[in-house]
């Protein structure tokens, strides 16, 4: 009796996304997640890391999110300080972190809000879903300080179909979705009688909606190619978008006016790729 097998045979070898980042830069901050990732913040030029505090962020701005698997780099345990000089090549990568209520007003430094608004206490660990976008290093060096040398320098490629595309402050974003080899795989089944994988999404900036000085005009499912350097995009979030998000719109039903849900702000850093040049595929 003939069966069929599972899964048909790959006729052609598969072929990945290209995703390739490196950087030289300042450790900042490092903290640790339950997961047992290590997190370090890199400042890639002269911002300082008081992030949180500065509402006019620049065009560019110079800092990314080092992810240490395990705290470690290719399952090697490493040493690694703030204020050391590290050079870095690896990968972006996406990764889903759970902020709670109690995290948020902390990050605002207003953990004692709850005591003037007791109705936030019911709520404090609600939880709001956020997608933060990494490097992941293949390879990380310290290197000795030297007076006068400045620590700035990046470059990033990477290559992908295009999911999202938006607009905010004068420049044009596209959220990418790269199947690179890194990417994790699914058991459902994909094309060709490959395993499905799951993309790492990037967000790709266009200052000033140009690249190499001409309009960009991408839209969802475009294939493109693009390089340029590490760069982040910063946002800011209230009390109230948060409690929308994280569906507790009733507990602002029982706040009276005055109650700070529009007074109580943070900042978010999101890496992402400024690109300056471009390769927009066309279809077949």
């Amino acid at each position: 009796m003939l069966t069929t097998p599972t899964a048909l045979p790959a006729t052609t070898p598969e072929r990945f996304d290209g995703n390739h980042v490196e950087f030289t830069g300042l450790v900042t901050k490092i903290w640790a997640r339950s997961s047992g990732d290590v997190f370090a913040r890199i400042a890639i030029g002269e911002t300082p890391d008081d992030e949180e505090d500065n509402p006019e962020p620049r065009a560019i701005d110079a800092r990314l999110t080092l992810r240490l698997p395990n705290g470690q780099v290719n399952g090697q345990d490493i040493s690694l300080l703030k204020g050391d000089i590290v050079h870095a090549t690896g990968y972006l990568s996406d990764t889903t972190q759970w902020e709670t209520l109690r995290d948020f007003l902390l990050k605002a430094r207003q953990a004692g809000l709850v005591e003037r608004i007791p109705e936030l206490a019911p709520v404090m660990d609600a939880q709001v879903k956020r997608m933060v976008t990494c490097v992941i290093p293949d390879t990380l060096d310290i290197l000795a300080a030297k007076s006068g040398i400045s620590p700035a320098q990046s470059l990033a490629r990477l290559e992908g179909v295009v999911a999202r595309v938006w607009e905010y402050g004068g420049h044009l974003f596209a959220r990418v979705a790269v199947y690179d080899s890194h990417t994790q795989t699914t058991a459902s089944p994909g094309n060709n009688g490959r395993q499905r994988r799951v993309p790492h999404y990037v967000t790709v900036q266009f200052l000033h909606e140009q690249v190499d000085g001409r309009g960009v005009n991408i839209k969802p499912k475009d294939r493109i190619r693009v390089s340029g350097i590490l760069g982040s995009r910063v946002y800011s979030e209230n009390l109230r978008s948060f409690l929308l998000s994280a569906h507790k719109a009733d507990v602002l039903a029982t706040l009276s006016d005055g109650q700070a849900p529009d007074d109580v702000w943070t900042a978010y850093v999101q890496t992402c790729l400024v690109a300056q040049k471009m390769i927009q595929y066309t279809k077949r």
